[in-house]
């Protein structure tokens, strides 16, 4: 791999890509995604992620693949809106399917580069892509497909600029060892993408799909210092439950699809009930 020396040197000849990341980032620092539950990492940096792993329905295969028609690369970017959506209702408050107030909302999801045909080894001058899109509260999932597709577009046209010089041009250096700055999380599938090529950046998630024949196998890796494995559980039961919805009702808003399940409304509901208020 390349020093950050030789990476500042390659970076100051690519003054198109520098500002279109600029462009597309500057000022979106401070948005949300997925909720720590722990405010401060308490991991000691040694034990690594740990793995929830999960297997997609037989039903939401179908769907996706007749969604992605048959392309790897669609159904990463099917799979990247799911994932997205499912930040956005957590970042906005919206889980129980309440649409809301306010302006567009920013999230960032990542992506490794594409993974080369080229088997051997290969020093690459980029290998991560930050997704960031501005999310209206009306939106489609179909609405969302679309903006997906021109944000990977986008980053993959202008992906030969180092992540770490973006991450120092942006005012938040990344420094070995600590947890990547700009993105806390990344969707790859295996048939496309190298989880190796992004493992120095220190991701808290990494959520990785696996096709084996018909089958989808989900692996959501999480850091155990800032997430509860009970959490990152329900995170991937309601990533399938919304996308089983998403994929069959696409003009439906991504807000009014339902990630809740009965449990959790029920006991939703109880405590509303038990309230005592005068409504």
């Amino acid at each position: 791999s390349k020093s950050l020396d030789q990476l500042s040197v390659i970076a100051g000849k690519r003054v198109k890509e520098r500002e279109y990341w600029l462009s597309r980032l500057d000022g979106s620092l401070d948005t949300l995604g997925f909720p720590y539950d722990f405010s401060v990492d308490h991991s000691d940096g040694e034990k690594g992620l740990e793995v929830v792993a999960f297997d997609v329905p037989a039903d939401l295969v179908t769907g996706l693949e007749k969604l992605s028609t048959g392309s790897n690369v669609r159904l990463h970017m099917v799979l990247t809106a799911g994932v997205t959506a499912l930040a956005y209702r957590y970042a906005a408050g919206a889980l129980d399917n309440d649409i809301p107030v306010g302006d567009a909302m920013g999230i960032r999801v990542g992506s490794p580069i594409l993974k080369p045909k080229d088997t051997g080894t290969k020093d690459f001058i980029n290998t991560f892509l930050v997704l960031y899109q501005e999310i209206p509260a009306e939106t489609t999932f179909k609405q969302l497909l679309l903006s997906t597709r021109e944000t990977l577009a986008g980053a993959l046209e202008h992906q030969n600029y180092p992540v770490e010089i973006l991450a120092r041009d942006l005012g938040v250096p990344f420094n070995t060892g600590e947890p990547f700055p700009l993105c806390d999380c990344a969707v790859l599938v295996d048939t496309i993408h190298d989880y190796r090529l992004i493992e120095h950046l220190n991701l808290n998630m990494v959520l990785s799909f696996s096709k084996e024949n018909s089958s989808l196998r989900g692996k959501w890796q999480f850091n155990p210092g800032l997430f509860k494995r009970s959490s990152v559980e329900r995170l991937a039961a309601q990533l399938v439950r919304f996308l089983q919805r998403a994929v069959k009702e696409p003009d439906a808003t991504i807000c009014g699809i339902d990630v809740l399940s009965e449990e959790v409304k029920e006991k939703i509901l109880v405590t509303f009930n038990e309230t005592g208020g005068p409504y």
